[in-house]
Formats: structure tokens, C-alpha cells, sequence
């Protein structure tokens, strides 16, 4: 298969990423792969190994079933699809992007299902076994920092406890959070939750409290909408595909893709609204 043959669009679908990421994720490789020095040559080139994985990430699609149109092993796009993810997921997540102010960052967990016999992945509230993060973002939807992978059996708050003093350089600003953080490091001076039913300060004034919980949840909405267009990469939809030992590698370079992603729209945007109208 060319790649080089697709149009803009056709590659959208296939890769989900615009043309202008694609080149910036191929150019953040090869300086990757040239810092590694020695190892074994590379049989196909930086773009083709970009172009795999984000098949593989994007659609899916079985090892074998991708061998079959792209003419290559089974094994070598395993291979490949390791190493590229692993070099996105070492890279910073904020580096990238346009930074921009903001005035509050929003924090929340999800997990997906992965094939796994370790009891520790066994989730009591989603009832299977998954492997979970912790993501942090910002009120512009940039992705700011993603922790690493966590058995399904472990709490959100303790996820949080544990990453809190490696994270206490970007606690510039407010960080919003649902009734799971109750208890956690930082609440109340950093990090603010709704108040629960049975708390005195519901009782106290229950019309005050419900408004506040009100304006909260329309903040932290914007965390929920990131998951669902991270989860557009339907490796991390469904049941993990691979080893769950990878789901945080996996899903920090999907992370990485989405943020480069949203900064291309806004750009784009931007140079719309700059191009003036003509008559």
C-alpha cells in the first residue's frame, strides 16, 4: 500500500490524524530512533512504522490482517508498533502544544477491559478485570499529564495520592475532581470535589450546595468529552488487544496524538477566522 497516494481525508480516516501531525509525528521519530545509535537496521522506513501503528491504533485491526494489505510480517509490524509507541509515550505531553492560559485543571481516571489471570485487575465497581490511568487536563482540553498504568482493583484516590508529589510543579492552578477524590492529599487547597449528601455542609444549606455541585459538573464535563475523543482510537474502546503491561505506553502515545491533533484544529480554526472574506 502507498500512503503517499491517499488523499488528506482518506488518510484522516484511516490514521486519525491530519496530514500536518503526521509530519510532525514522522520528524519527532526519526530524532528518536537517531538518538538510539546502533541496533538493528530498520528494513522499512520512519513513515511506514508511523503509518502501522497508528492503524493499529486507530482501527484495530489484528496483526495478521494488516500483514495481509501491507505485504509485511506479522511480527516485524509487532515489533514496530512496540517501538514507535514506546518512543511517543516517552515523549512530554505539553512540550507540542501551544501553551495558552487556563484557569483550572480537571483530573479523573478511566480504565479499559484487558485480557489478564492477575486477580488485582479485577474490578469490583465495573465487574472485569482492566487496567486503569489517571489523566490530567486542562480547561482548553490539552492533555497535561498522564500517570501510569494501574490495576483495576486500585482507587481512583489512591492513584492520586500516590503520583501527587510528582505532580505538584503543575498545581499552578485549581484542579476540579468528582466525589472519588474525597480523603485525597491537596483537598481543599488545590483540589476541590462536590459535596456529598451526607457532608454538614450539604445539610447546612442544601440549595447552595446544589448549585455548587451544579457548576462543578459543567467544568468537569470537559474531561468526560477528552476520554471519549481519546477513546476514538479503538485500541483502548474495546478489550486492550495487547499485553496489559503496555496499557500505559499505549495510552500516553495515544495522548500525545490527541493533543498534537486538537492543537492542528485550533490552528486551522485560527487561520479561518484570519482569512478575510471576500465579497
Amino acid at each position: 500500500m502507498s500512503f503517499n497516494r491517499l488523499h488528506e481525508a482518506e488518510l484522516a480516516q484511516l490514521t486519525g490524524c491530519r496530514y500536518p501531525v503526521i509530519v510532525l509525528l514522522e520528524s519527532l521519530l526519526n530524532k528518536a530512533l537517531r538518538r538510539e545509535g546502533a541496533g538493528r537496521p530498520i528494513k522499512y522506513s520512519v513513515r511506514t512504522m508511523l503509518m502501522v501503528t497508528l492503524m493499529k491504533l486507530r482501527g484495530e485491526l489484528a496483526y495478521r490482517t494488516l500483514a495481509v494489505f501491507l505485504k509485511i510480517s506479522y511480527t516485524t509490524l509487532q515489533r514496530y508498533t512496540h517501538r514507535v509507541c514506546e518512543v511517543l509515550a516517552s515523549l512530554s505531553l505539553s512540550q507540542y502544544i501551544k501553551s495558552q492560559a487556563c484557569q483550572y485543571l480537571i483530573v479523573d481516571g478511566t480504565c479499559s477491559r484487558v485480557r489478564s489471570t492477575d486477580i488485582k485487575n479485577y474490578s469490583g465497581h465495573k465487574h472485569h478485570k482492566n487496567c486503569k490511568v489517571q489523566m490530567i487536563i486542562n480547561d482548553q482540553r490539552q492533555i497535561i499529564a498522564v500517570s501510569k498504568s494501574y490495576e483495576g482493583g486500585v482507587h481512583d484516590k489512591t492513584i492520586w495520592n500516590k503520583e501527587y508529589d510528582s505532580l505538584k510543579d503543575l498545581f499552578t492552578q485549581i484542579i476540579l475532581a468528582d466525589k472519588g477524590y474525597a480523603g485525597t492529599k491537596g483537598e481543599y487547597e488545590k483540589l476541590f470535589r462536590p459535596i456529598k449528601r451526607n457532608e454538614i455542609e450539604y445539610k447546612a444549606n442544601k440549595e447552595a450546595t446544589k448549585s455548587y455541585n451544579r457548576e462543578l459538573s459543567k467544568k468537569r464535563v470537559l474531561v468526560e468529552n477528552c476520554f471519549a475523543h481519546v477513546k476514538d482510537f479503538k485500541i483502548l474502546r474495546n478489550l486492550f488487544p495487547l499485553q496489559a503491561k503496555r496499557y500505559g505506553t499505549v495510552f500516553k502515545a495515544v495522548a500525545l496524538i490527541y493533543n498534537l491533533n486538537l492543537d492542528e484544529k485550533l490552528r486551522q480554526q485560527q487561520k479561518v477566522k484570519a482569512t478575510p472574506m471576500t465579497a
